[in-house]
């Protein structure tokens, strides 16, 4: 499988309710943008479009996803944590920073959605192995 990069765009602002402090990227009103690779820009289409079926692709057999506390192991685990997931918080996400290397990637995100504490900075630690998700953590 060919890795495919994914440009998203961020618009920085300094006033951000969740960032920690400015942005360090630039002047406030400049857009830059992030590359994400496959699967890893794919994670952010599917979830923002709430394509579970395509987002469920992207894990490897025995995958685990760690979401804030609570252990998610194997396919049908991960099944179901999607499809909770997204259908009970609605939510989207505009990816704000990146950190690749190798087969690991951290990448933080503004999650927007029915939920308290809406918008929330989150942290998305993956584990790649041959283009799918072998460990996923997500947390603040």
């Amino acid at each position: 499988m060919q890795a495919v990069t994914q440009r998203f765009l961020v618009l920085i602002r300094d006033s951000c309710k969740v960032c920690p402090g400015p942005s360090l990227y630039g002047p406030e009103g400049e857009t830059v943008s992030i590359s994400l690779q496959s699967p890893l820009a794919d994670f952010f289409t599917a979830t923002n479009a709430r394509d579970t079926e395509a987002l469920f692709a992207l894990f490897a057999p025995g995958a685990t996803v760690d979401d804030e506390g609570f252990q998610y192991r194997g396919l049908d685990s991960i099944r179901g944590w999607i499809a909770e997931t997204v259908e009970r918080f609605r939510f989207s996400i505009k990816v704000v920073d990146a950190a690749q290397a190798a087969e690991k990637a951290s990448i933080v995100g503004i999650v927007t959605g029915d939920f308290s504490g809406s918008p929330a900075q989150v942290r998305y630690d993956f584990k790649l192995e041959q283009q799918k998700i072998v460990e996923l953590k997500l947390g603040a």
